[in-house]
């Protein structure tokens, strides 16, 4: 099997290898992560580098990502992109995580969100789930693996 690519990713060397070079050249195996099937995400986060680092971990695992840094832009791209899931930081520019939520709902948008946040007071969570959330975390706690993780056990 020839080498495709070698890459780190948070610290963790991983081989990609095609399987088959000359029977199924779309089979690959990318760090032991099944494959996302055409599953469209959209992270909304103000960070650049978690922005980016979810970006590209979703992206290796798989997945089509769009990424907007605030919460005004990150409605805009919700309402009217076809997404299966949100990624969405609750401290953000214009408007923020709770305020996308609201207007969220309010709009139809019918897309599952979890909640980015280094907010840590339980009645953040709670909010954050009343207004449809369906996972919370606190960012500094969980690894972008981790993230992806619960991205896929929504999706199934």
């Amino acid at each position: 099997m020839p080498l495709v690519a070698r890459s780190a990713i948070q610290g963790v060397f991983c081989l990609r290898i095609e399987l088959s070079v000359d029977i199924i050249t779309s089979n690959t195996i990318n760090c032991g992560v099944k494959m996302a099937e055409n599953k469209k995400i959209l992270v909304v986060e103000d960070e650049k580098a978690i922005s980016e680092a979810l970006t590209l971990k979703l992206e290796h695992s798989g997945y089509t990502v769009e990424a907007a840094s605030n919460g005004e832009e990150g409605l805009a791209l919700a309402q009217k992109g076809n997404f299966d899931l949100v990624v969405l930081d609750l401290i953000m520019p214009k408007l923020d995580g709770f305020g996308f939520l609201e207007e969220a709902k309010k709009a139809g948008v019918k897309t599952p969100v979890i909640v980015a946040s280094n907010l840590s007071q339980p009645e953040d969570e709670t909010r954050a789930r009343d207004l449809g959330a369906k996972d919370f975390y606190i960012k500094s706690n969980v690894s972008v693996a981790e993230i992806v993780e619960k991205i896929e056990s929504i999706l199934k």
